[in-house]
């Protein structure tokens, strides 16, 4: 009896592994940068453009998941 469906081979993608693993780590760097011993203005920039960084990596993951094919 033939088979009606062809096992298809599960790929996990390069693109979502790069993104989750700077996620993992962004509160670690911002703890890591709140240990600084730099002015308070400094770590306010560093903190905002870690957390930037977290965001927009979100949104691209979001993007990457939800696309059409």
């Amino acid at each position: 009896m033939p088979a009606r469906y062809k096992a298809k081979a599960v790929k996990k993608s390069s693109f979502l592994n790069m993104l989750l693993f700077p996620i993992m780590f962004m509160p670690l760097t911002m703890l890591y940068v709140a240990s600084l011993s730099v002015s308070d203005l400094d770590k306010g920039l560093l903190d905002g453009a870690v957390a930037g960084m977290q965001v927009l990596m979100v949104l691209a993951l979001y993007r990457f998941k939800t696309s059409k094919k």
